[in-house]
């Protein structure tokens, strides 16, 4: 059972000896908290009374010390008060700490202590083991200040709980059931933060069973009432609740307080907020949705579908890239006249998408993450000689990456995102799998094979039973904004560009010969050899030849394009076996799969090719196949079952002729 203890010399023989010790101010417990009890199974908790700093609070010492009381794990409980015992950090080390011989100290990044207000370090000086917790911007004074400017929704975000009011339901005017709204109605605690006066949509919690209802906070202006009250009005309840207890949560801001000319107006307004209530707990009922809208067709036909199928549906657009921060200096098009990805372009197309469906829209910029972990990676591998694939690292680390973890931050861990790729999940026994879909020509699990499976948790893809003219004819009829929109082509999130002038802004480009291997002679001159694919055998600008010359080999070392004929790309070209690197594996069952017949892709949209497993070691995979021309170092390989559930995938590092 917990013990609470208020620590003071005579008492602290009584802490138990030798557990973890956390420590901090726990007015509210927020998520950030939830990140410090998480570091330890066992352990007991440091918290204060009367905080010198003249603060209002969210929560009389009480409810606090209900709230932790709860906590799984919770040995004792310990409350210092500061009132009169303020110590410097270093006495109260001496005083208390050391007594309490505490096997490890958790705090949060930001605690502070003691009259000096010193952080943590001091503990590590003393010789503790201290384990430091960052809050990710999650604080008390943030959530204080959303609760103040009615931002109700991002502070229940955050906190463990919704926030709430409590208190004794007292004996009024009766004012309300005189004109058919009864209220309960509870005290304010002056020393707690000051809400913005006015009606909110509540639920009511009162013998442990809780109802819906509304609330108006402050003091009544059409009574010329002088103390700040909550008057709760909860629907459908016809009970004596005088002196009882209630809790009263509050979800959202509906309106401030006015001063009506008459009851008349009074009673009109109540209905309103009534119908406000009720809309928003009727929109509660059902599950939310956020639709990662990218201004194009597909993710359009996403948010139409989930809302037609009663989701709440709310849309968030990400913006990766900004021509000027990334120095993109040559371009053949304008601003305004760059088609596809253009981000200015498909968020006001995203925009008006929203406006149409009624949906609020949320932006995103991650242009500086996009940078660091897509775009730099893509030139180390040109650099290295590789074909990079922009849109896998897009996936694993933009959109699967920051983005979703943006959202559950924002809209909370369980939340669904839904996405308009062409891919289908599976869960079979509370695992996820990765499934190829309908449309093999649009089928994009290929660009998706490296996401790990806690990113695929609470992924919904709402066109995975569809195919791209289904989805096109889906958006005309329901005549939605981009309808007509072409698909986006070019860079991952960059859009099109002439591919060498873009590539200038950020490579050396140095031209070269190439060279035809099969007759050892130069045939002309290369761009430079960033800009050539293996395989590759349009836009080689080379004349005269009597057969159809392919790229077969490119020499960093020489600055060298090498060519090869048609009639010899078996000789140059062609594998039979290839390793893997970084293999993302997407199933439990790798081993019952070696030697076995299973599918290899190793470019979007390529027919399916049989395959097996010859071995793996750590993340490297090595795969036989058919015969194939023009396997790309850089590009990956991805292995489908039977079934064409994904296996998992890795990038391709060693060709084996």
């Amino acid at each position: 059972m917990l013990s609470i203890i208020n620590l003071t010399s005579k008492t602290i023989k009584e802490v138990n000896k030798g557990v973890d010790l956390v420590i901090g101010f726990f007015d509210g417990i927020h998520k950030g908290h939830a990140k410090l009890f998480k570091q330890s199974d066992r352990f007991n908790l440091l918290t204060f009374d009367h905080i010198p700093k003249k603060q209002r609070l969210l929560y009389p010492k009480v409810d606090e010390i209900e709230q932790l009381s709860a906590l799984s794990g919770l040995e004792q409980l310990l409350v210092y008060d500061l009132l009169n015992n303020n110590l410097s950090a270093q006495e109260f080390i001496d005083n208390y700490i050391k007594l309490i011989q505490p096997k490890r100290i958790i705090v949060g990044s930001d605690f502070k202590f003691g009259s000096d207000q010193v952080d943590y370090s001091l503990f590590t000086k003393n010789g503790y083991e201290v384990v430091v917790v960052k809050k990710d911007h999650c604080s008390t004074s943030e959530i204080k200040k959303l609760i103040i400017n009615c931002d109700l929704d991002q502070a229940n975000r955050l906190l463990v709980a919704p926030f709430y009011l409590k208190g004794t339901v007292i004996k009024n005017a009766q004012r309300g059931r005189t004109i058919g709204f009864a209220t309960a109605n509870i005290i304010l605690d002056n020393q707690l933060i000051e809400l913005t006066e006015g009606s909110y949509v509540c639920k009511i919690i009162v013998d442990n069973k809780t109802y819906q209802g509304i609330c108006f906070i402050g003091k009544p202006k059409t009574f010329d009432e002088k103390q700040r009250q909550c008057e709760a009005h909860i629907f459908d309840f016809d009970q004596d609740i005088y002196e009882k207890k209630i809790k009263v949560e509050l979800h959202q801001f509906i309106r401030p307080t006015v001063k009506f000319n008459s009851i008349n107006e009074l009673k009109e307004a109540i209905e309103n907020d009534k119908k406000t209530a009720l809309s928003f707990f009727h929109k509660q009922e059902k599950p939310r949705v956020v639709v990662a809208l990218s201004g194009g067709v597909d993710s359009a036909v996403c948010a139409y579908l989930l809302q037609q199928q009663g989701y709440d549906v709310v849309a968030a657009f990400m913006q990766n890239w900004d021509k000027d921060l990334n120095f993109e200096l040559l371009s053949d098009h304008a601003d305004d006249q760059i088609q596809g990805c253009d981000a200015k372009q498909d968020y006001e197309d995203a925009q008006k998408l929203c406006e149409q469906l009624k949906i609020k829209l949320y932006h995103f910029n991650f242009v500086e993450q996009y940078w660091n972990d897509v775009f730099l990676k893509v030139l180390e591998d040109y650099k290295k000689g590789l074909t990079p694939n922009p849109d896998v690292l897009c996936n694993q680390f933009g959109k699967f990456g920051w983005f979703i973890n943006a959202l559950r931050k924002q809209f909370g861990n369980n939340i669904k995102i839904a996405f308009g790729h062409y891919a289908k999940l599976i869960t079979k026994d509370d695992e996820v799998f990765l499934v190829h879909t309908k449309d093999h020509n649009k089928d994009q699990t290929y660009f998706l094979t490296m996401l790990k499976k806690e990113q695929l948790k609470n992924i919904i893809f709402p066109l995975s039973e569809l195919d791209k003219p289904t989805v096109r004819e889906i958006a005309k009829q329901a005549n939605l904004y981009v309808a007509n929109k072409k698909d986006s082509t070019g860079i991952c999130f960059i859009g099109e560009r002439n591919f060498k002038q873009f590539l200038s802004n950020y490579l050396a480009i140095k031209k070269g010969p190439i060279i035809l291997i099969d007759e050892n002679k130069k045939i002309g001159e290369h761009d430079g050899l960033y800009f050539y694919t293996i395989g590759q055998s349009r836009r080689l600008h080379v004349g005269g030849t009597k057969e159809k010359i392919f790229v077969c080999n490119k020499d960093y070392n020489n600055n060298t394009l090498y060519v090869c004929y048609e009639s010899s790309k078996d000789q140059y070209l062609s594998s039979v076996s290839c390793e893997l690197e970084n293999f993302n594996w997407l199933t439990d069952t790798k081993d019952k799969l070696l030697n076995k017949k299973l599918w290899i892709r190793f470019r979007h949209r390529q027919k399916l090719q049989e395959c097996e497993i010859v071995s793996y070691h750590d993340d490297k995979v090595i795969v036989k196949y058919t015969k194939q021309i023009g396997v790309t170092p850089g590009q990956y390989g991805v292995i489908y079952d039977q079934n064409l559930w994904v296996v998992g995938g890795g990038k391709i590092t060693k060709i084996i002729k």
